[in-house]
């Protein structure tokens, strides 16, 4: 039984490796066609969202002296 398992361990962890490489090469591929920083952020968004398995995800920017944030995307919510 321990080697099984520890095949089926292996093989889960190749699974997920090659998940998140995937995702991370859409991500890549989307912020290639986005032309502008709305564009870029919708992608971001999207795509952190799906590979956190998160239901919904806000994407801002904090200014340099950390005052205020500057909304740039929304993706989950309806």
């Amino acid at each position: 039984a321990g080697r099984h398992e520890r095949i089926d361990h292996r093989s889960l962890a190749e699974q997920r490796e090659r998940a998140r490489l995937k995702s991370l090469a859409e991500l890549g591929q989307a912020l290639a066609a986005a032309t502008t920083p709305d564009e870029i952020g919708h992608a971001t968004a999207a795509h952190v969202r799906h590979a956190a398995g998160a239901d919904a995800l806000v994407l801002g920017l904090v200014n340099d002296d950390g005052t205020s944030v500057t909304w740039l995307a929304m993706d989950g919510y309806p």
